[in-house]
């Protein structure tokens, strides 16, 4: 990769989808907090979810299920939790982040536009981009990469 300047940034890629061009924005810190602060309001709170249950169970479960739902609701939840990863990994979750970077440079864009957008592209292409916009390298060496500003000279 000699000719490639830090293909680990993140880039913006322009793409067509639903019969018009797109400009996807470059995942930047805020979009990070954006996209946290998001899955946290969609993740259940444990003792909620636990609560709504108990009735059903006998006691010596109920205590154990309260204690288990007490401990997981103390963790805080970061962009490296699994609840967290899973939902970002889901339809949901990945329509919501084709959002945010689209409404980067198309404001009007909608949730449910991006929802359509994300269905037409399909998962597997629809990740790639993702991935190239958070800066992660792609499997196959220069894959995504053509428009990489080429290396600058050595310097004697």
């Amino acid at each position: 990769m000699p000719d490639q300047i830090s293909p680990w940034i993140g880039r913006e890629q322009d793409f067509e989808a639903r019969g018009r061009a797109w400009r996807l924005a470059r995942w930047e810190r805020r979009i990070w907090w954006e996209v946290l602060k998001w899955a946290r309001e969609e993740i259940p709170d444990p003792v909620d979810v636990i609560s709504r249950h108990l009735d059903k169970m006998p006691p010596r479960l109920q205590e154990y299920a309260v204690d288990a739902a007490l401990k997981a609701s103390r963790c805080f939840l970061s962009l490296g939790s699994p609840e967290v990863n899973a939902l970002l990994k889901s339809l949901e979750g990945m329509t919501h982040i084709l959002w945010l970077l689209l409404r980067e440079h198309q404001p009007d864009t909608t949730e449910d536009e991006s929802y359509r957008i994300a269905l037409e592209l399909g998962n597997k292409q629809l990740q790639g981009m993702l991935d190239l916009a958070l800066g992660k390298l792609p499997e196959k060496p220069g894959a995504g990469l053509e428009g990489n500003a080429p290396a600058p000279a050595a310097q004697p």
